[in-house]
C-alpha cells in the first residue's frame, strides 16, 4: 500500500514514514513511540500530509494508496 504514496512527491520521507504507519492502522501515540517523536510531533505530520494530498482523514489515505498500487486486482474484471 505504501508505493502508491511513495510516488508522491511532495511528500518528504519523514511524512512518508508517517503515513506508512498510518496505513498500518497505528495511532498517533504508537506512532510517536516507533519514531521517537512526540503525539503533537505526529498530529503536525498528519495535518501536513492531508493537506499535501488534498485529503481529510485516514479513510481516505487508505483509499488513495490502494488506488494508487494498481497492482493485479485490476485483472478481476475478466
Amino acid at each position: 500500500m505504501v508505493a502508491g504514496l511513495a510516488i508522491h512527491d511532495s511528500l518528504s520521507e519523514r511524512e512518508r514514514r508517517v503515513a506508512a504507519l498510518l496505513l498500518q492502522r497505528m495511532t498517533y501515540k504508537m506512532i510517536g513511540r516507533e519514531l521517537f517523536i512526540s503525539e503533537n510531533t505526529v498530529k503536525y505530520y498528519v495535518k501536513n500530509i492531508y493537506a499535501k494530498l488534498g485529503i481529510g482523514s485516514r479513510e481516505e489515505l487508505i483509499d488513495m494508496a490502494i488506488s494508487g498500487c494498481g497492482g493485479d486486482d485490476s485483472s478481476q474484471d475478466e
